[in-house]
Formats: structure tokens, C-alpha cells, sequence
């Protein structure tokens, strides 16, 4: 599954909740995973005040 399909966070908490243990890979690269978060964060259209 790609994230793209993940479109709400219902969607999100439904893949979550029947998943493994999955190993994730961060970038190096500061400024590629703030592009990374900013794209996911609109695409799913939460608001700013969501993450704090």
C-alpha cells in the first residue's frame, strides 16, 4: 500500500490497526523530510494544531 491511498486518518488508524511491525527509513536530508511532512500534512488535510 502506498501513503497516497491512506486519504483520512480514519484510513490511516485502519491500516495501522491491522499492520506488523514495519521498519521505517528517515532521510538524512532535514530539508526532504520537511517537504515529506508538509506534503503528507496537506494531503491530509489536518489541521497545524493536530501535531502539537
Amino acid at each position: 500500500m502506498k501513503t497516497e491511498e491512506l486519504t483520512t486518518i480514519e484510513h490511516l488508524s485502519n491500516f495501522l490497526e491491522g499492520t506488523k511491525a514495519v521498519a521505517f527509513t528517515i532521510s538524512s536530508d532535514k530539508d526532504k523530510r520537511y517537504r515529506w511532512l508538509q506534503r503528507e500534512r496537506k494531503r491530509q488535510t489536518i489541521s497545524p494544531i493536530a501535531f502539537f
